[in-house]
């Protein structure tokens, strides 16, 4: 085929000379959970691949970004690195942490999107995670509130409630409904009827009962539906090995006391891989 520059610069000079019809400004971000530097020049394929390289030597980043899924969909505090981990991320070059935290995120995210995306939106999520990772990282900063239902998976989604009903003191168990009752109401859009904060406690311990039913689902949520998972090869076992559990304790001691991930991997682990 013909080059056909001349021709089309001659047809709009302007346009040409404006610089619309250069790659520039027609290539976007990759994603929303881009960095300032990606959104202000976007990545080539090269940058991206070295990325994805920094979450290939380093696993204790790649853990991070699933463990920072993790922890919204199930209710937990997000991980804090510990000083080595830390400063591994903070020696990298800026653009190149936060392309290799986007895509993290974005991979432990779209690898459980199927699983939350009927109460979750998987792109808002995925903002906020990397926000957050991000601001721990380069300032020290907290982001998350001590409680986000909103980022619950629907399999979890009652679990910060059943937490406020059955710890606690904000009314006897057997005197009256929570005083928090119309809060939670509005926040979740669904009655939580009950005599006594204890009736109200039975009743929502149901509905998380009722959420955990399905091994095969926790597993997804867990670990994500790819297979290998990112978790599973950050940590250098399959979850069904021997070693797996104990493998997984010397990672997760590249964090603050963070021991919550054994309540889902090592539970998931025993069951057969999801589809």
């Amino acid at each position: 085929m013909p080059d056909g520059t001349a021709r089309e610069s001659a047809a709009d000079p302007a346009s040409t000379a404006a610089g619309l019809a250069s790659p520039a400004s027609v290539v976007a971000a990759r994603s929303g959970t881009c960095g300032a530097d990606c959104i202000a020049g976007p990545c080539t394929l090269r940058d991206m691949r070295a990325a994805q390289r920094v979450l290939e030597r380093h696993p204790g980043i790649a853990l991070y970004a699933e463990l920072a899924v993790l922890s919204h969909l199930t209710g937990w505090p997000m991980p804090i690195p510990q000083p080595p981990l830390l400063e591994t991320l903070r020696a990298l070059p800026m653009r190149l942490r936060d392309c290799a935290l986007s895509h993290g995120v974005d991979a432990a995210v779209a690898s459980r999107a199927p699983l939350i995306c009927a109460r979750v939106s998987p792109p808002a999520l995925a903002s906020h995670v990397v926000t957050a990772l991000r601001a721990r990282v380069s300032r020290g900063m907290w982001m998350c509130l001590p409680e986000e239902p909103r980022w619950l998976a629907p399999a979890y989604q009652w679990a910060l409630l059943l937490d406020a009903l059955t710890i606690g003191d904000h009314a006897p168990a057997g005197v009256g409904p929570d005083s928090r009752t119309g809060e939670w109401e509005s926040v979740y859009g669904r009655p939580i009827g009950g005599p006594t904060r204890a009736d109200q406690a039975a009743t929502v311990h149901r509905w998380h009962d009722g959420g955990l039913r399905d091994d095969t689902r926790l597993r997804g949520l867990a670990f994500g539906l790819t297979a290998p998972s990112a978790v599973e090869r950050a940590i250098g076992a399959r979850a069904g090995d021997e070693d797996f559990g104990p493998r997984l304790a010397d990672h997760l001691e590249e964090f603050e006391d963070c021991y919550w991930p054994h309540l889902y991997l090592k539970r998931a682990g025993t069951e057969p891989a999801a589809p």
